[in-house]
């Protein structure tokens, strides 16, 4: 293997010796394109999955089928009615951590980077969009705080998910009525721990369902909302799942 190097300061057997390396991995990595993906038509041996590997995942294959089995069929088929019946689809894999912690306000704004579309979040710069009037007196009450929100903006600490995108699509329908299609945004801030600030959460401060403003029918709801504000964010999830099914058309 060579030595990472500058060409221009290789010798000229070094160079003869990239340039054989270089036409051994064009031989062993030949590509073809299938609908705009380029793939390699064939993994060279040595960076095929071990047998270790193909062990280990045989072996959660086999778990997964089972669980399958032990599951009963109505949850296997309406298994989302209740979440006790989310939690009987696992009789013998164990239970997703989540399940116990979904509702705190850390693990919601985790999702927005570990979870689906993490591309999404941004930091604020300058000012909130316009159609997003977030209040200092909101963010004070919330993060605990003297520090307004243009502060804690030039500081660098506050980001915004903002899923316009969704907005005016035709929402669909089923037996019970018509289905509910959101276009929201959502404001975090870093909070540090310790000293630095490396080291802290991601908290989610407020969140408006739709794009246009409206104290009525389109208000801003923020964790001391309660359970309006637990509907608030299992929405935006819901809209995360749409996002994910539109992208796999």
């Amino acid at each position: 293997m060579l030595q990472p190097s500058l060409p221009q300061e290789d010798t000229p057997e070094e160079q003869r010796q990239r340039s054989e390396q270089i036409a051994r991995q064009r031989e062993d990595y030949q590509y073809s394109e299938t609908s705009g993906i380029l793939l390699i038509k064939e993994l060279p041996h040595s960076e095929t999955f071990s047998f270790k590997y193909l062990l280990e995942r045989d072996k959660g294959l086999v778990s997964l089928i089972a669980n399958t089995l032990a599951n009963r069929v109505d949850n296997t088929f309406d298994p989302f009615d209740t979440l006790e019946d989310y939690q009987e689809m696992f009789p013998l894999l164990p239970k997703p951590s989540v399940l116990e912690t979904f509702r705190d306000d850390a693990v919601f704004a985790r999702q927005r980077i570990a979870g689906a579309n993490p591309m999404v979040i941004e930091r604020v710069v300058g000012t909130l969009p316009s159609n997003f009037p977030v209040t200092d007196a909101i963010f004070q009450k919330i993060m605990f705080t003297r520090k307004t929100l243009a502060e804690a903006i030039a500081e660098g600490r506050i980001f915004i998910t903002n899923y316009k995108g969704l907005e005016g699509l035709t929402p669909g329908s089923y037996e019970q009525g018509t289905k509910t299609i959101a276009a929201p945004l959502v404001l975090y801030c870093w909070k540090p721990i310790g000293y630095g600030d490396y080291r802290g959460n991601l908290l989610p401060i407020a969140i408006q369902l739709n794009q246009e403003p409206d104290p009525q029918i389109n208000p801003i709801y923020t964790p001391i909302d309660g359970m309006h504000w637990c509907m608030a964010k299992s929405l935006l999830r819901w809209q995360m799942a749409t996002i994910m099914r539109l992208s796999a058309i």
